[in-house]
């Protein structure tokens, strides 16, 4: 479902210099690991922005930048080794570009040196970005000197693409260029970047980058700068250029001089072009030499209107330019406006003028109400682009501005006349417009790819993409209403609806395919902002509402396989999804009868999933925008909070990782512990500190916990499990402060930098200075099980529950308790910890075993009493950082439950799959992080009640087994001692004596009845219509373990877990014994005439199989076949019933039996793999039915192997199954239907019944619930 190769095309601007351009598309192809970092990496490459300005000017001049190369300040640069950064500074048009590329040319082309360069555009958002520069960049650094790439190497393979996307790219990348800049092996390095001006967004940290590198600069490296006089520019670079600044207003005689070799150039051409006689060449040339000062733009357009115009006109046009670039716009928008087609011009300026990154003509459709014509006629529309004056220009299809002046001009002095309805009703057109253009355009699987499992890394774009007029729109239509809704507040909102209702689906395919998903979730988020102001469009806040939760939720999904959105994220929506809802007829029409889900969405917004074992902690970092996960896997992870995405992965640990601290004042720094263990030592806690924007352990420590304290400067270390150790980080040096003389068991520092500590079994908490590292108090409490710091640092408080629980009060200056709570106040249950101290309301929240108390510390009264309503273990409590509510886990981590501290009441429960060991509060309170079981950290919003949800959930961590009845209605599960029944139409659920304990079931083969033990001492016959038991033998010689219908379903065999016998009961009939196992028999088949019974049995030394035969009327022991066959866990006969099977879930032989002779011989015998795990507890219940409906639906290829005489005469090979991964159901091993993390199958297989009509799956999930669904017969890929 990969592609080995992976072609990818980017497309956009490519601008290097600011009169010529550098316009269309890269074609690359890549194939190994690092190619596709370097796929993934690349927007534009920089070198191609070079040639192509160089080919738009006609060449490079050489007496055009000549003169730079004289000067002082240029000389200084390039000779003084202590000259690291030369800065070129003017007004636009001044040729600032053209310079830097001519210092490009100059620069040593040689091995050893490296050349990084990038030409930023404001027009356009792939360039300008500060990331976008770093891009590029770090681009040109990797290819000329390749090994630097690890550095950038291992941060891709952690994070993958998103590295370079995000809230957090530019503080990845800026690590990685950093961490490039000081490499020791770095070789000599020129960095240029020209038109800072350009840069338009995060520019302070782009200047602050380049300040930081000034500080400290490699002798090695050597910056180039270019940019316009402005103020911000000048306030990063004047503290750090000091004479190394150009500035080209200082040097007017040598810019008139270099014009004039570009006026002979420019003009020269003209007059080959347009056949210019000598007498006309001169005076073009005079004419343009003789306008004091000029500048490059303003002889570039000067030339560019007489290459458009008659060479009869010419002497008439030189005579109509004015001097300066303001004067000459102002003429250039005079022709525009006198010309036939002022209209049509003045909506493609306003277009350009609005559009939030250059579009090409194709896109243009997607934006502007065009005349048919023009549309129809490629060529017509090109026309219709030139007719703009010079204020266009069109190269390989995409449409800028000729200068960022140009569009300044427009914009400051004549918006009024281009967009004479304003700004905000241009971009209410352009909404407008899109979505009509696109409901023109989209539709279900536009590129033909059909395959429902086709990775996006596999689809090319068609050679006529239906996508090209749509590519613009499909990511900008949401930010154009946001822009232009304030004239518009209301109508927008029918258009939205018709959107969602009838394209929303195709539109997301469509973003897929473009491999801009994050852009098409930002999109929906921002469209939920734009609709919260109307009061009147609640029921459109609820579509998009909806319409969001379905793109967060189905994203992993759509992400990588485009058409899953009309399988898997409609199949696996809640059942009152309105998005669901409006695409019903877009449902899979092979699916008869969907599982049953939950009725809304869940509070759950993201489940990250990466780590290999159980999270046993998480933290958010102080800003809030990363979490930081920790696993028995030994990994550290790190998740971007908005969007969910892994950003890096930190290996080092190789055990359980226990703690994890954020830095409070370095947001890049994180401290860790985890098992690792040296090369001859034992196994040990070592800590980590992490350089995040490198990825790389820079300090690691001998240690058992940590804190930092709050100046972020130092951190307190738990050495050998008794010591205490403080850390300066900065210095490097380590001071030992004393300890307990148990295991440390907690640390916690205080506002004012005051560590406590706490052993276990102890009495005695010590508090510790940690800016002298002195002993400053020793608080003795009768058996101190937790503590907690105030706020403001100037309280501890305590709890014992050993003898009569009590709660004190501590002054950590004075070493006295200030207050205790006693009996009178904790009357009840026990106080168990921990306890917490809520920020802002100073309220003490102290936990007992079926309550939390709330507590006013300052006169000890128990304000509040808060039932957690559960006997089970629970863990908490933890304050929100605002302190207005108490989150606990409880019953042992699988529900949680919110409080508010003001008022007592409940305001949030939530269930959620597995087992929680750790909960974090997100800083704002709206959302906490769970570390779980399932090996996956959960996203909650803290708002609303949601118990565990979906009728078809059973108890965690999942299902034994499932086992449908004859005719597919019933379905079977079983988990531990508890059997439920379902009907797969109603999806009613009953079950099967609630009151009891059911160890062995089985149906009927012929009836939908079910055989079931109950309790050991009762073996009954149960109907699922009426929930009633239909018979039962009066009494059983022993406890029963196991049984078994015959092929008639007139008969049950059943086998006793203390008695060596087989009782066969035909319902209405008493019990018959069959006694001659000297062991208890392990299990019994039933031939499939029902006239043979064959059971086996372990003894001492060798195996017993005893086949008993009807003669008579009753059952009598006709063949005894003894011999060294092994331990099995099941029984049965082959189809032609000359052969006995023995089976277990990890191999099998084949015993062929003589009828006339009573002795056996093997005829098969080998190993099976990757076969369903079951459990010890449930194999001895299981017959030889159960027991072949786990092999027969397995994933192990050994199976096909096996002689079809020597299988079970109902053995069947089905056409579905589960993936390996279980991430997908299959088609004959062809993905499917892509299963979401949630709903991915335990260890038990999939379960498969075929009827008349349909065919039923059925499995468990690893969350606990119940999955199953009815499809129609025949191929569902066709």
């Amino acid at each position: 479902m990969t592609a080995n190769t992976a072609n990818t095309t980017i497309q956009g601007t490519n601008h290097g210099m600011q009169i010529g351009q550098n316009l269309g598309n890269i074609e690359a192809h890549f194939q190994s690991a690092e190619d596709h970092c370097i796929r993934d990496l690349l927007t534009t490459d920089p070198q191609d922005d070079r040639k192509r300005i160089i080919q738009e000017k006609g060449g490079l001049l050489q007496d055009s930048f000549r003169w730079v190369l004289e000067c002082e300040e240029f000389q200084q640069w390039q000779t003084n080794a202590d000259s690291h950064l030369l800065w070129i500074k003017g007004d636009p048009g001044k040729g600032k570009t053209m310079l830097i590329c001519g210092i490009l040319d100059r620069l040593p082309d040689r091995e050893g040196v490296n050349v990084a360069f990038f030409f930023c555009q404001a027009a356009d958002p792939r360039l300008n970005t500060a990331t976008a520069v770093l891009r590029g960049l770090v681009f040109m650094l990797v290819n000329r000197q390749p090994s630097l790439r690890p550095h950038l190497q291992r941060r891709y393979e952690q994070a993958g693409k998103q590295l370079f996307e995000g809230t957090n790219a530019w503080t990845a990348l800026s690590g990685i260029f950093s961490a490039m800049l000081s490499d020791p092996s770095l070789h000599e390095t020129f960095i240029a970047i020209d038109a800072l001006d350009e840069c338009t967004v995060d520019l302070p940290l782009l200047l602050g980058l380049i300040v930081d590198q000034q500080c400290s600069p490699r002798r090695e490296v050597k910056w180039l700068l270019s940019s316009r006089n402005w103020k911000i520019i000048e306030e990063f670079l004047d503290p750090v250029v000091e004479n190394s600044k150009l500035s080209l207003e200082t040097h007017e005689r040598a810019i008139a001089s270099a014009v004039a070799v570009y006026i002979r150039h420019e003009v020269g051409k003209l007059s080959k072009q347009k056949r210019y006689s000598e007498n006309l060449h001169n005076e073009v040339f005079y004419h343009l030499t003789s306008e004091q000062p000029s500048t490059f733009l303003w002889v570039s357009l000067v030339c560019r209107a007489l290459a458009k115009s008659s060479v009869l006109n010419t002497r008439k046009l030189l005579l109509t330019f004015p001097s300066g670039l303001t004067p000459l716009y102002q003429r250039m928008l005079k022709d525009v406006l006198g010309c036939e087609d002022a209209t049509l011009c003045k909506s493609i300026l306003g277009v350009a003028l609005t559009v939030f990154r250059p579009i090409n003509v194709d896109e243009l459709e997607g934006v502007l109400e065009l005349p048919e014509f023009l549309i129809q006629n490629p060529q017509y529309l090109l026309d219709a682009i030139s007719l703009c004056g010079s204020f266009l220009i069109l190269h390989e299809q995409t449409i800028t501005f000729v200068h960022q002046s140009a569009k300044e001009f427009l914009i400051e002095t004549s918006k009024d006349i281009i967009l004479a309805d304003g700004i905000p009703n241009q971009h209410y057109a352009i909404f407008t417009h899109s979505l009509k253009t696109m409901s023109l355009v989209l539709r279900r699987d536009i590129y033909h790819v059909h395959d429902p499992d086709t990775h996006i890394n596999s689809i090319t774009r068609p050679d006529s993409d239906p996508l090209a007029s749509i590519r613009y729109v499909c990511l900008y239509w949401v930010s154009h209403l946001e822009l232009g809704i304030q004239d518009h507040p209301r109508e927008f909102g029918s258009l939205v609806e018709v959107f969602l209702h009838k394209y929303y689906l195709q539109w997301i395919e469509a973003v897929s395919l473009l491999r801009r998903i994050s852009e098409g979730i930002r999109a929906m988020v921002k469209l939920e902002m734009v609709v919260q102001a109307p009061c009147d469009l609640g029921h459109l806040r609820e579509q998009i509402y909806d319409a969001v939760r379905f793109i967060q939720t189905h994203r992993a999904a759509i992400e990588r396989f485009p058409l899953q959105i009309y399988f898997s994220a409609l199949l696996f929506s809640p059942r009152k999804s309105i998005t669901k809802r409006f695409y019903q007829n877009e449902m899979p029409s092979w699916v008869l009868d969907e599982p049953v889900l939950e009725d809304n969405w869940s509070l759950c917004t993201h489940r990250l999933e990466g780590h290999s074992d159980t999270v046993i902690r998480v933290a958010w970092s102080p800003k809030g925008d990363r979490l930081a996960s920790g696993s028995n896997d030994g990994t550290v992870r790190i998740w971007d909070a908005d969007t969910g995405g892994s950003i890096m992965v930190l290996n080092g640990h190789v055990g359980n990782v226990t703690s994890l601290e954020w830095s409070p004042i370095h947001e890049q720094r994180l401290l860790s512990c985890g098992l690792e263990r040296n090369k001859t030592g034992p196994w040990r806690r070592w800590l980590r500190l992490w350089d995040l924007t490198s990825g790389k352990c820079i300090h690691r420590i001998d240690g058992d916990m940590c804190i930092w304290s709050k100046d972020g400067f130092k951190v307190a270390i738990v050495v050998e499990e008794k010591l205490i150790r403080l850390w300066d980080v900065a210095a490097g040096t380590i001071l030992t402060l004393g300890g307990h003389d148990a295991k440390i068991k907690a640390l916690a520092s205080s506002y004012f930098d005051q560590l406590a500590s706490q052993a276990f079994f102890g009495h005695v908490i010590k508090i510790w200075d940690l800016r002298t590292g002195t002993l400053t108090a020793t608080l003795e409490h009768l058996w101190v099980d937790e503590f907690v710091w105030s706020p403001d640092g100037t309280q501890l408080a305590s709890v014992s529950n050993r003898g009569p629980s009590t709660v004190k009060l501590w002054n950590p200056k004075t070493s006295q308790c200030i207050k205790e709570f006693g009996a009178e106040v904790l009357s009840g249950p026990p106080v168990r910890g921990p306890i917490a101290w809520s920020q802002h309301t100073n309220r003490l929240v102290v936990a007992s075993s079926d309550m939390m108390r709330i507590f006013d510390p300052i006169d000890g009264q128990c304000v509040l009493s808060m039932p957690t309503e559960t006997t089970g273990r629970y863990y908490g409590p933890w304050c929100s950082a605002d302190g207005t509510r108490v989150a606990a886990l409880i019953t042992s981590g699988k529900e949680i439950r919110i409080w508010d501290l003001a008022t007592g009441e409940v305001v949030s429960i939530f269930g959620h799959t597995g087992a929680a060991n750790a909960l974090s509060w997100f800083p704002d309170g709206r959302h906490i992080a769970l570390a779980t079981d399932n090996k996956v950290i959960e996203f909650w919003r803290t708002s609303g009640f949601e118990r565990k949800a979906a009728d078809l959930d059973a108890s965690w961590p999942g299902i034994d087994y499932l086992a449908w009845s004859h005719d597919g209605m019933w379905l079977l599960t079983q988990q531990s001692g508890n059997v439920k029944v379902w009907n797969s139409l109603t999806k009613h659920r009953t079950t099967v004596a609630p009151e009891k304990r059911v160890y062995g079931v089985s149906w009927s083969p012929t009836r939908p009845h079910l055989g079931a033990i109950l309790n050991e001492d009762r073996v009954i016959i149960w109907d699922p219509a009426t929930a009633e038991i239909l018979e039962e033998p009066e009494s059983l010689p022993g406890l029963a373990r196991l049984i078994s219908w015959s092929r008639d379903g007139n008969r049950l065999a059943i086998l006793f877990r203390d008695n060596s016998s087989i009782a066969v009961w035909e319902p209405g009939s008493p019990l018959t014994l069959l006694d001659g196992h000297n062991n208890l028999p392990g299990s019994v088949a039933w031939s499939s005439q029902c006239h043979r019974l064959v059971s086996f049995s372990n003894e001492e030394g060798s195996s017993m199989i005893r086949i008993w035969s009807k003669t008579g009327g009753s059952l009598r022991c006709t063949a005894t076949i003894e011999g060294p066959f092994g331990d099995w866990e099941s029984i049965s006969w082959s189809r032609a019933e000359n052969t006995i099977l023995l089976w277990s879930s990890d191999c099998y032989a084949a015993i062929m039996w003589s009828s006339v002779f009573g002795n056996g011989t093997i005829a098969g015998n080998f190993e099976l793999h990757n076969m369903p795990i079951i459990k010890s507890e449930l194999r001895m219940y299981l017959d030889p039915e159960t027991f072949m409906h786990y092999l027969e639906n397995s994933s192990s290829p050994d199976l096909a192997r096996i002689n079809p005489d020597h299988l079970p005469p109902l053995y069947k090979r089905h056409a579905y199954s589960i993936s390996e991964d279980k991430s997908w159901i299959n088609y004959q091993n062809k993905g499917l239907l892509f299963l979401p993390a949630d709903y991915r199958p335990n260890d038990t297989p999939l379960c498969i019944k075929e009827t008349a009509s349909s065919i039923n799956l059925a499995f468990g999930c690893r969350s606990g619930r119940v999955l199953f669904f009815r499809l129609s017969k025949g191929n569902p890929m066709l």
